[in-house]
């Protein structure tokens, strides 16, 4: 079992009429058992998104985005391939109370070729949040990769826990 910790930023600028421009940037360290040492591992993915409000308390959103995954064993001074790609998803939100929010992502993703062999499958995520102000937040969310590279199965978890400034 891989287990490991990091850091992240994600941010989001609004374009107007639901649509936004998206980021995000993460940087782990993880232990790994497997390749016997440190893997830092870090994702890149800038997009565009598009949300739609069906009443008050639900909203849905689609969302496309390019995908980079770098890989660096930290002890054998070797690069692992790039893996970039796409990802293309759903989201329901729901917000049965003005300060609170919860929504479940779906998005298939395809990072390009590995050693050859082609990496793609499903990402799943659920969170929730909690709005202190207008301004400040925290949320806490759960996303599983389920990738598969031919015939080997490729799975990243990650807990989020963070805050929120929206200026």
């Amino acid at each position: 079992m891989e287990d490991g910790n990091g850091y992240g930023l994600r941010g989001q600028a609004d374009l107007g009429n639901g649509i936004a421009l998206t980021g995000l940037y993460q940087s782990s360290s993880i232990d790994s058992d497997v390749v016997g040492t440190d893997i830092d591992v870090t994702e890149t993915r800038l997009g565009v998104s598009y949300t739609h409000a069906i009443d008050k308390m639900i909203s849905v959103a689609g969302n496309l985005e390019t995908v980079q995954l770098d890989f660096e064993p930290e002890d054998s001074g070797q690069g692992i391939p790039a893996l970039d790609g796409y990802s293309v998803g759903g989201k329901l939100t729901l917000t049965p109370m003005s300060q609170v929010s919860l929504y479940a992502k779906v998005a298939y993703t395809d990072l390009g070729k590995f050693f050859g062999e082609d990496v793609s499958g499903f990402e799943y995520e659920v969170g929730g949040g909690y709005s202190i102000d207008k301004n400040f937040g925290v949320f806490a969310e759960y996303r599983m990769m389920d990738m598969e590279a031919d015939d080997t199965d490729i799975e990243l978890n990650t807990i989020r826990l963070g805050g929120r400034y929206t200026f």
